[in-house]
């Protein structure tokens, strides 16, 4: 008799990246039932899969707590990281100055002192209760023994509560509940207190992204099984995590695997274009703009012709767009301001591509054959630095040690070393190759697709 799989989806991402995959991957080797988010509802009835599967499809409403356990889950953050020595980073990056504060966020706003009444008094209320309310509330509850205290208040408030998962599970009744999702999420507490009523079910959670384990991660409750990227993954399970070496597996990443898999067989063609990339991120929209500005001037000062191609991130805060127009800056352009151009074919034929922030990106570039430059700014001390993150997040450990990827701090170093690389550039016509043999570090890298390391997982753990 086949085993039962139920494969819980929370929200559009997740859909996009894992349903249908995951369907056509298990399908063939066990009966499945799909959870999933109500808000999903309409948008998967347009997907060519629903009819097919519509009679094995739940529906969840998330409404009961989110609030109050997503406080605890940051709270239980905050708490492990009183425990290390990067406290003090930690909160610099939690206690911006004002000065940092208006660097970060006004910027954006495009309004000017002398338009706006009351601009400072304005601006330090904002300031005041920006983020200091909520995270001096954060550290004074995570110091050892009033966590302790709140969070037997939490317990015996949560005691006996059943959320919205129960009553699907109890009807479905399958050997296995399949997760994918970044660990930070309210459901995964939701789903696994419900699971604690049905000890004969078993949950398998896959771990989205390569960094989850080193930056995002509250394991209030603990799934029996971990799915990760690969080795580092699998040490901060074990180190920062408690799991046993038994219940956490190597299966790699959904979007990445084939393109590992595939690198070393393919054969590149390169067609160089006279364009650098710039990788935006989701959350450094002023740094990533007073960075272009000065990347511009250089670019002027030096008279090159080349032109800055902007990416900026999906996630990003759209009013950037008008905020990189009005400064009129004559090499920048913004790929995303309409559509996407295919971010493989940028990175591969660009003379280089490069962040201020450490992405997936940094990892992908490589799979391409092409470096990836990082510049993280020592000298920032914003909310979002990517420079303090650096120093607090585990998972950047190793970074360093791939050939292809180099970190720069000092900001006239990175950009004397980019300016360089354009004029050889203009000079030869070559670009930069690189090589790299072995991912295994971030990703496992042992000739298989996802799908393939999913099952053979699967196969051992029901």
């Amino acid at each position: 008799m086949r085993k039962k799989i139920s494969i819980v989806i929370i929200n559009k991402y997740f859909f996009n990246n894992y349903f249908e995959y995951l369907l056509n991957c298990l399908k063939n080797n066990y009966t499945l039932t799909i959870i999933i988010n109500d808000d999903l509802k309409d948008y998967l009835k347009k997907h060519r899969f629903y009819k097919r599967y519509k009679h094995s499809i739940h529906f969840y409403r998330n409404h009961i707590s989110v609030t109050s356990i997503r406080r605890r889950m940051w709270i239980f953050r905050w708490c492990k990281i009183h425990k290390k020595p990067k406290l003090r980073i930690f909160l610099k990056k939690s206690f911006p100055t004002f000065h940092t504060y208006l660097n970060q966020n006004l910027i954006l706003n495009e309004r000017k002192q002398e338009k706006k009444k009351f601009f400072f008094l304005n601006n330090i209320l904002n300031y005041l209760s920006y983020n200091y309310p909520r995270n001096i509330f954060y550290y004074f509850l995570s110091y050892k023994y009033i966590y302790k205290i709140y969070s037997k208040i939490f317990d015996h408030k949560h005691k006996g509560k059943k959320f919205e998962f129960y009553d699907i599970i109890n009807k479905i009744n399958p050997n296995l509940i399949l997760f994918p999702n970044r660990l930070a999420e309210v459901e995964t507490y939701k789903i696994l207190k419900d699971l604690e009523y049905f000890k004969k079910i078993k949950s398998f959670f896959i771990v989205d992204k390569w960094d989850n384990l080193g930056s995002k991660t509250a394991f209030l409750n603990k799934p029996n099984f971990l799915g990760l990227w690969g080795h580092q993954s699998l040490q901060l399970a074990k180190i920062n995590h408690d799991f046993e070496q038994k219940n956490i597996f190597k299966i790699g990443s959904v979007r990445l695997s084939e393109k590992i898999v595939n690198f070393k067989k393919k054969k590149f063609i390169f067609k160089p274009r006279n364009e650098i990339i710039y990788l935006g991120s989701s959350s450094s929209e002023a740094i990533e703009l007073n960075f272009l500005i000065k990347l511009n001037a250089e670019f002027l000062k030096n008279k090159l012709k080349t032109k800055i191609i902007y990416r900026i991130h999906p996630r990003a805060d759209k009013r950037l767009i008008s905020s990189i127009k009005q400064k009129k800056l004559k090499q920048v352009k913004i790929d995303g301001e309409k559509k996407y151009k295919n971010i493989h074919y940028i990175v591969k034929n660009s003379i280089l591509n490069f962040s201020t922030s450490i992405t997936t990106v940094s990892l992908e570039s490589l799979f391409l054959k092409r470096p990836h430059y990082i510049f993280l700014d020592k000298n920032d001390y914003s909310f979002y630095s990517s420079y303090n993150h650096y120093l607090i997040a585990d998972h950047y450990k190793g970074l360093n040690n791939f050939k292809g990827i180099k970190i720069f701090f000092e900001e006239k170093k990175f950009l004397n070393h980019m300016i360089s690389k354009v004029k050889n550039y203009l000079k030869s016509k070559n670009i930069d190759l690189i090589n790299t043999e072995k991912f295994d570090l971030f990703h496992i890298d042992n000739g298989k697709n996802f799908g393939e390391n999913l099952n053979r997982v699967l196969n051992k753990v029901i």
